[in-house]
C-alpha cells in the first residue's frame, strides 16, 4: 500500500523533531566511562561495575519518583543506542531543592469509596457477624470515617437509618461500635 507524499513527508518530520528534541533534552551528548559516570552523577560505587566494560554511556534524562522519594538517572550506551535504557537510583538530594509538590507526603490517599456507592457494611463481635447493605454519603479512603444510608426493604415505612463506618476497601466499610 502506498501512502501519499505528504502523509510519509509529515512522518518524516515528526521523527526529525522527536529526535531533535530528545537530542535537546539531553543537552550535551557526552559519552563516559562507567567509573567516570557514577562519580559524576553521584551513582552508588556499585553502578560502575554493573554497565559492561569497554561501553561509554551517557545520562539522557533524570526523573523524580515522589513515592520513593527518590531521584532516578536513565542512561544509555553510546556504542549501542539500540540497547535499552538502564535507571540507576542517584543519592537523595537535599530536602531544601525538591518542591513540597512532589513529596509523597503531600499526596492525599485517593478514595476508594465513592458517595452513592452500593456498600457492604459489616461488623464483627465476638458471637455476632452483621452485613447489611448501604449507600455511601461520603468519600472515604482506606481508614476514613464515613457515613451509610441503610437501604430500606419495601415493607419498611420508617424513616431512614444512618450509620458510621470506616472504609476498609472497595465497597467495604465496617460499623464502627
Amino acid at each position: 500500500m502506498k501512502f501519499p507524499s505528504i502523509v510519509s513527508t509529515s512522518f518524516l518530520i515528526v521523527v526529525m523533531t522527536v529526535g531533535s528534541a530528545s537530542i535537546a533534552f539531553a543537552g550535551e551528548s557526552v559519552c563516559n566511562s562507567p567509573a567516570d559516570l557514577a562519580a559524576q552523577m553521584a551513582l552508588p560505587s556499585s553502578t560502575s561495575t554493573m554497565l559492561e566494560h569497554g561501553e561509554n554511556y551517557r545520562v539522557i534524562a533524570t526523573r523524580w519518583d515522589p513515592v520513593l522519594n527518590q531521584r532516578w538517572a536513565v542512561i544509555s550506551s553510546c556504542d549501542h543506542p539500540e540497547h535499552p535504557s538502564i535507571s540507576f537510583a542517584i543519592s537523595k538530594p537535599d530536602r531544601e531543592t525538591i518542591s513540597s509538590q512532589f513529596r509523597a507526603t503531600s499526596l492525599l490517599p485517593f478514595p476508594v469509596v465513592h458517595a452513592g456507592d452500593l456498600v457492604q457494611l459489616w461488623g464483627q463481635d465476638q458471637n455476632l457477624h452483621v452485613e447489611i447493605a448501604g449507600r455511601a454519603e461520603q468519600n472515604g479512603a482506606v481508614g476514613n470515617r464515613i457515613r451509610v444510608r441503610l437501604l430500606r426493604s419495601g415493607f419498611d415505612t420508617g424513616r431512614e437509618q444512618t450509620m458510621l463506618g470506616v472504609v476498609r476497601g472497595p465497597r467495604n466499610v465496617e460499623l464502627v461500635p
